[in-house]
């Protein structure tokens, strides 16, 4: 992917530092020898930032479940963030940037904004609005620290001494689409002012922001949407900060899935736009099901593998999905051993999976690599998650997923008439899947039962055979690295 980044004339990327952090840093070295100049944006959503026995803020089934930045400890920041910075600095790798955080005026990336025990319920309107003002306030404290001691640490290295410090892009999200997820979304200007009570502009060099103007608005309404998350920025010092915008995008659903959010070229000047090698929110903090017994997967699969294809041939064997399939241990390790020991060996022949993806993208991916989807067996799609993050809300048609997951099926079809399809579901902890059917598992049973694809519905086997009490039990789960 970065290659494609790279060749498509984009120069500077933002990428995440998070759990592996081999895996992240890795991808640092890559992208630098890719030509491509670095953000670093820090997750927050790590253990090793926080006291031991520090628990997260329940996502209540609907998200990730996320640490409180008024539980963080700066001292273990600077630890984790130190060594990281090193290792960077060793590799021979200039940041230009840093950016602790994400998005942290959202209930999704900030634990001390609120889960509504529903959705459609009305949230947070101002910060007077939400459930805890002092545990905000608190955290957005903690934030300035975190400021400082990324300033502090990026001095010591050889090689990035002179990276800016950029606070934590801040979420565009309407009060309408917050009141749909039911989840506490304070407006960027409000949000801003109280970090910058707590000594925001002595601590950061610019104002991170995201923007998402909606594909479906008017012209003008765009410009104005861009206009107002832009208000806050500043060009005198005394005034305030420049913004950067680390975060930008928006749906445009008559236009091909290839050729959304066309590359642009970051400009040389504030404000900054910098593109992430993948799509929006890629720092899920997934709880997947523990799936290493060997009856489950083989119950599962046998409809998929039921006929090897080539008699004792391993099945040539391509995967697209998010977080879920990149992410070690996962499901996928557990899969390939399985069914190895089940007589099936899968021989991955491409392995396109990038977190924080949707069908929209893997649709996208299949189309890039159209000689190995010819020549492969099998093709295993796993985005149910994801797409149910990004179109299970009402923000974006229900239609527009619909297209995309068809997409899949009848473009791989195309290219490969014998190709076996597979499709994965997985629910969330406390997923919605115990209560009823979720649109989008319902959407991927229907059309897989419509084109005689496999749909492996891991929700369902384990509510049937386990039942709803042993399923919603959190000793079945674990989190994600």
């Amino acid at each position: 992917m970065l290659d494609q980044i790279a060749q498509s004339g984009i120069r500077s990327v933002r990428l995440s530092l998070t759990n592996p952090m081999d895996a992240s840093i890795d991808a640092v070295r890559v992208a630098h020898q890719k030509g491509l100049a670095i953000l670093l944006e820090v997750s927050l959503n790590n253990a090793a930032l926080y006291p031991k026995g520090t628990k997260p803020r329940s996502g209540r089934g609907r998200i990730w479940d996320m640490y409180r930045l008024s539980d963080i400890s700066p001292e273990l920041y600077r630890a984790t963030l130190r060594d990281a910075l090193q290792r960077i600095d060793s590799l021979g790798v200039p940041l230009i940037a840093v950016e602790p955080g994400n998005e942290i005026n959202w209930g999704a990336y900030n634990g001390d904004l609120e889960i509504r025990p529903e959705a459609n319920t009305r949230t947070a309107r101002s910060l007077r609005d939400v459930a805890d003002p002092d545990g905000l306030a608190r955290g957005a404290a903690n934030y300035v620290q975190l400021l400082k001691v990324t300033r502090a640490e990026l001095a010591k290295t050889r090689l990035s001494a002179g990276a800016k410090v950029v606070s934590a892009g801040l979420s565009d999200i309407p009060p309408e689409h917050a009141d749909r997820r039911g989840i506490d979304s304070i407006d960027p200007v409000s949000f801003t002012a109280l970090l910058r009570e707590h000594g925001l502009d002595q601590a950061a060099d610019g104002y991170g922001m995201h923007i998402y103007p909606g594909g479906d608005r008017t012209p003008a309404a765009r410009e104005q949407h861009v206009e107002q998350a832009l208000s806050i920025c500043r060009s005198r010092p005394a005034e305030g900060k420049p913004c950067w915008i680390t975060e930008w995008g928006f749906a445009n659903a008559r236009r091909p899935a290839h050729r959304r959010q066309p590359p642009r070229t970051p400009g040389q000047g504030d404000p900054r736009a910098l593109r992430r090698p993948h799509a929006r929110r890629p720092d899920r903090r997934r709880l997947l099901f523990r799936l290493g017994r060997d009856d489950l997967w083989h119950l599962a699969l046998r409809r998929a593998f039921s006929r090897r294809p080539g008699g004792g041939d391993a099945v040539k064997t391509l995967i697209i999905g998010g977080s879920n399939t990149v992410m070690q241990p996962g499901y996928l390790s557990s899969l390939l051993s399985v069914m190895a020991r089940r007589g099936v060996a899968l021989d991955i022949v491409a392995d396109l999976a990038v977190g924080g993806t949707t069908s929209a993208f893997g649709l996208y991916q299949l189309k890039l690599h159209e000689q190995e989807l010819a020549d492969c067996d099998l093709l295993l799609i796993e985005y149910a998650l994801n797409d149910a993050f990004v179109y299970g809300d009402e923000r974006r048609p229900f239609r527009h997923w619909a297209r995309f997951y068809e997409g899949i099926i009848r473009f791989a079809r195309e290219r490969n008439p014998k190709l076996r399809i597979a499709t994965l579901v997985f629910g969330a902890r406390n997923g919605s899947f115990l209560t009823s059917v979720p649109a989008i598992d319902a959407g991927i049973g229907y059309i897989s039962r419509w084109y005689g694809t496999t749909c492996i519905d891991v929700s369902q086997l384990l509510m049937q055979r386990l039942g709803r009490e042993v399923v919603g039990h959190q000793a079945l789960l674990r989190s994600g690295p």
